[in-house]
């Protein structure tokens, strides 16, 4: 095998590389040409020719039955990607369907790319050079290899032919003899692939005769090599046995949209994040990505006279000829109203699409189809005896991007599959426009005369053309799927100058051209339709924006998204962590979860999605050292917090102003702007107990807001129902009150500007190691390592630093902005002398006791079967424990007789007097178990009872902490120092505040996550200042903080609310 050296390697024996071996050899008959398929040559296959077994096809040794990875706009599903693995490939299990498609699309195509071969005209000789047309017509070629049959032409006069066409036509579409004429809007026949009912397989009608095929072998990679110029050039290619092949002039990859990238990704072709470890040969950031597919809906719609012998099934649908083909007549391909897409679009991109190829002219956006059988995996209960039919809509020109991954070095491992189907509001209004008037035409009179109504999944309303947005959505995300056409995933890979490797990439036959240059070959994939920009940065390559911002935590993603929904600026934001709902899975969506990982000394830690920060020995503490909790992913604390969502008093607000000399900060000003963020929806008083009906105020909030939800949990906590409430409340939470899920930024403000923005790119999993500077101080972007790879992201208009009250100081601290002599001690040059960064650090102190109680509480759920039965509730009807976190009570209160007024200040410079409607004291009221709060799930005895728990936290402390650096390195963590407990004054409002003796709240006290104000708001003239009242970087241009370590000083609320 080794010492066959052919002239052309084939990776793929699939449409596109039969095609290509076949021409190239019937170009030249002396070249050598070597074929490589992974799987069988299945011309023999007993399931392969007919119309009726190729359903048996599918999952089978001819397919590589892969899955995608799960899909977050159509309820997480995993859904079904096959891909034929034979000879012929996509041929051997596919549908026959023979549609050439609208002639604007080709015309867009050579618009976009500038050449008119690209065209209509510049495609037609090509069309009619492969056709063997069923019927004479100087559009189609009659010579061609590939055969056709219409329905009419095989002789199948289905029931349903004529009632269906009429049905349409009376819903205002119109019929066209020829849909495959370049123009097929309307209602056309179906024509298929066949001859004489045969499946025609592409490596048996083009003849591959003369060529050397190598089947069920798998490549693992391309060889790449330099020449004697340092130009890179495939050499051959590596089997996965480890054999290698050499190739004279060229390798060709032909593998398809899944396996091509694959194949590139493992030859080191690729970003380098992307290599899995795998040295880079060329840096192709764009391999893999652009991916792009149809998706369907399918609908199932019982017959109004069965009896009729319809649909298989029936007794009577026994007409030989009705299986020579698919059991179907029409395809009804339409357009969308381009006002309506244009919309869709410009609130994908933020900008003006009047330029838009999809709308410059009435192009085809849908394509709906009924089948005369009623298949529902998703649905069983609908039986396959002639009394239903399917329909399916699929959208044509889908503006969804995703990607195709390596899941390991193993070519064996199948890639991942991420379609990221329905994610952009253009792809959603087409197919709610096409489900629409699927309804339309099935409920006109002529519809209506063989259809009764549609039969939907449990959950769902039979659609209508009057359908709400929200209804048809529900349907999507429940059936939505592909129509097996990837593309797109080498759509970009163009190799110029003296990165040219020699090798092409080819498929859906007609999608590369290439060109000489210099007697070689350089790689030239032509963009299909219409293509966005990815909204995941490219690791590893320098790249630049109008704003960077850091941290893509609950103020990052929140900042972020506002700028970038303007349309004006690009937004670049950068964050160490990943999406919680793959880092974390159900235990970040679901409240009753929270508690995970959490506590000064939890027995089980997540690293993905913390930064595992523990304090220094806390004298106020017995001189223990606590795990601080943050957020290490996207939407930081908010996806980590307990959910509980409330603001601070009038007072706070105006301190905060007095104290920056900015009236902005009132509480009277922020109101609209907090009013925007939230989108409040009133409890669900039909779940929630009877005597638990929470009293708020609706002028607070407004009806226009969001899109973070606010709402009130499904269950209330027993304990909640004892005793009098005079100065408590119940507590709203940062909830969405249909799904019951954790709302925070990043599944609000994050996916908002994920599929309504064009301009924002996320680089997740990216530390940010230094902030850059001119030698005018002037931000100039950020250092960041991502997997071991350092680049540089730069900002045109300013660094944004909002990395949180701990790593946000310390980003200032390695960049040069300090006290001098803590950067001397880490030989960190000064930008600038403030040495307030990392001090003044606030925080809340969390103590209490917890007791056996005889009331329900969170406690049991300890028990299994307790356990599984919350959670059955709460997968079925959203209702039960799991929809809270155990905490729904909290109040406000100052001590009977303040020892702040008693005692004196042990620090003059702190602020004496509060506001009068400032409290000292914030009591929890915990469902459960926090006793030493070590570890909120296994701390609680092993007893068989029921806990409850009486906690209280510092709203108003004066001890003072400070977060400074261990090295020059934010890979290590800071060192942090809250100081609990150490001012007097916090002593004695915590004994006052629970009446117990000093060690006991010294044994039980904890963080409650809060902190803040460790790079202080203040004047420029304050030295302990860092930012100014626009959160400017005092002493520096273009860096603003905006986080919570900017606050002035603490209020009596939690932080996530204001950064919000």
């Amino acid at each position: 095998m080794a010492q066959f050296n052919p002239d052309y390697i084939i990776i793929g024996g699939g449409i596109s590389g039969s095609v290509v071996a076949s021409r190239l050899h019937e170009r030249d008959q002396s070249l050598s040409i070597l074929l490589i398929e992974a799987g069988p040559d299945a011309s023999n296959h007993p399931n392969v020719p007919g119309a009726m077994t190729a359903q048996l096809l599918l999952h089978s040794e001819l397919d590589w039955d892969y899955k995608t990875t799960p899909q977050r706009h159509l309820n997480d599903r995993e859904c079904y990607a096959g891909a034929g693995k034979a000879l012929g490939g996509g041929s051997v299990i596919n549908a026959c369907g023979w549609i050439r498609g609208e002639k604007s699309d080709y015309d867009s195509w050579a618009e976009v790319v500038g050449d008119s071969k690209w065209n209509y005209q510049g495609f037609l000789p090509y069309f009619r050079k492969v056709e063997h047309y069923h019927v004479s017509s100087e559009e189609h070629g009659s010579q061609g290899p590939n055969y056709t049959q219409s329905v009419t032409s095989s002789g199948r006069q289905y029931p349903l032919r004529d009632p269906l066409k009429n049905a349409w036509i009376a819903a205002g579409v119109r019929h066209i003899a020829d849909a495959n004429s370049g123009s097929p809007q309307g209602i056309g026949e179906l024509v298929e692939n066949r001859h004489d009912s045969i499946r025609q397989v592409a490596s048996t009608i083009y003849s591959l005769k003369g060529i050397d095929v190598l089947l069920n072998t798998l490549v693992k990679r391309v060889v790449i090599e330099d020449n004697e110029t340092g130009e890179k050039v495939a050499t051959g290619v590596e089997l996965a046995n480890g054999d290698i092949i050499k190739a004279k002039k060229e390798v060709i990859l032909a593998a398809g949209a899944y396996r091509t990238p694959q194949v590139l990704l493992l030859s080191g072709v690729g970003a380098k994040k992307d290599l899995k470890g795998i040295s880079q040969v060329v840096d192709l950031a764009q391999v893999g990505e652009n991916f792009h597919d149809h998706m369907s809906v399918s609908q199932w719609w019982k017959l109004r006279h069965p009896e009729n012998n319809l649909a298989i099934g029936s007794p009577g649908f026994i007409n030989p000829k009705y299986f020579t083909g698919l059991p179907m007549d029409w395809i009804i391909t339409q357009t969308v109203p381009r006002k309506g897409l244009k919309d869709a679009l410009e609130r994908d991109s933020g900008k003006n699409e009047d330029s838009n190829l999809l709308v410059a002219s009435d192009r085809a956006h849908t394509e709906s189809f009924m089948v005369y059988v009623a298949r529902s995996p998703e649905n069983p209960t609908i039986p396959m005896n002639g009394t239903h039919v399917t329909t399916s809509v699929v959208g044509l020109l889908p503006t969804s991007r995703g990607s195709i991954k390596l899941a390991s070095t193993d070519p064996n491992d199948a890639p991942l599959i991420d379609p990221n189907y329905y994610a952009t509001e253009a792809d959603r209004y087409v197919l709610r426009t096409g489900l629409r008037k699927m309804a339309e035409a099935l409920n006109t009179e002529a519809g209506r005369d063989f259809v009764e109504h549609e039969v939907v999944s449990e959950g769902l309303v039979p659609l209508t053309p009057n359908s709400s947005d929200e209804e048809i959505d529900a349907h999507v995300r429940l059936h939505g799927s592909t129509v097996y056409h990837a593309a797109g995933t080498a759509i970009r890979v163009i190799a110029t100058g003296s990165s040219t490797t020699c090798f092409r990439v080819c498929f859906h036959s007609y999608l590369c051209s290439w060109q000489a240059q210099q007697q070689r070959r350089i790689l030239k994939i032509s963009p299909v339709k219409n293509l966005l920009g990815s909204h995941f940065g490219v690791i590893g390559l320098d790249a630049a924006f109008d704003y960077v911002v850091i941290g893509g935590g609950t103020a990052g993603l929140t900042l972020a998204t506002r700028i970038a929904e303007s349309g004006k600026f690009s937004v670049a934001v950068i964050e160490a962590g990943g999406f919680p709902e793959t880092d974390n899975g159900n235990l970040t969506s679901i409240p009753g979860n929270a508690a995970y990982y959490v506590g000064s000394a939890p027995g089980e830690r997540n690293p993905l999605i913390d930064w595992e920060t523990y304090t220094e020995p806390q004298p106020g503490l017995g001189n223990r050292t606590i795990l601080y909790t943050q957020g290490k992913t996207l939407g930081g604390g908010s996806s980590r917090n307990y959910l509980l969502y409330h603001r601070s008093t009038i007072g706070a607000y105006q301190k905060w102003a007095d104290h920056v000399g900015d009236q902005s900060y009132t509480f009277e000003n922020l109101l609209p702007y907090f009013k925007r963020s939230i989108n409040f929806t009133s409890p669900n008083d039909d779940i929630r107990l009877a005597n638990s009906t929470p009293k708020y105020n609706e002028s607070a909030f407004c009806p226009c807001g969001g899109p973070v939800k606010v709402t009130y949990p499904n269950w209330v906590n027993a304990l909640a129902s004892c005793g009098s409430l005079l100065g408590y409340q119940y507590v709203q939470y940062s909830l969405d009150r249909d799904t019951q899920t954790r709302s925070s930024s990043e599944t609000s403000f994050g996916r908002q500007a994920l599929t309504q923005t064009t301009n924002l790119n996320i680089y997740k999993s990216t530390l940010a190691k230094k902030i850059l500077f001119d030698a005018n101080n002037t931000a100039t972007g950020v250092l960041v390592n991502s997997g071991g790879v350092e680049y540089t992201i730069s900002a045109n208009r300013e660094v944004i630093l909002s990395a949180g009250a701990f790593r946000s100081p310390q980003l200032l601290l390695v960049s040069g902005i300090g006290n001098p002599e803590t950067l001397a001690e880490h030989n960190i040059s000064l930008i600038a002398n403030r040495p307030g960064v990392g001090q003044n650090m606030w925080d809340h102190c969390l103590f209490g006791v917890s007791r056996a109680v005889d009331v329900l509480t969170h406690s049991r759920l300890s028990t299994p079967a307790f356990a599984q039965e919350q959670a059955l509730l709460y997968l079925t009807n959203r209702t039960g424990m799991s929809t809270s976190t155990g905490a729904d009570i909290l109040g406000w209160e100052k001590t009977p007789h303040s020892p702040t007024q008693q005692l004196q200040p042990k620090h003059p410079r702190r602020p004496r007097n509060f506001p009068s409607d400032w409290p000292e004291i914030e009591f929890l009221f915990l469902d459960g178990w926090s006793g030493l709060q070590r570890d909120f799930l296994t701390g609680a005895p092993r007893d068989g009872k029921l806990y409850g728990s009486a906690s209280a936290a510092l709203a108003a402390p004066f001890s003072r902490g400070n977060v400074t650096i261990s090295s020059n390195d934010t890979a290590d963590n800071p060192v942090v120092s809250p100081n609990y407990l150490v001012d007097p004054r916090d002593q004695e409002v915590a004994i006052a505040a629970f009446k117990r003796i000093l060690e006991g709240v010294r044994q039980s006290a904890l963080t409650v996550y809060h902190t803040a104000a460790t790079n202080a708001m203040g004047n420029a003239s304050d030295p302990n200042a860092v930012v100014d009242s626009e959160a400017k970087v005092i002493g520096v241009k273009n860096l603003r903080v905006v986080d919570a370590s900017a606050f002035p000083f603490f209020t009596s609320w939690a932080s996530s609310e204001y950064c919000l």
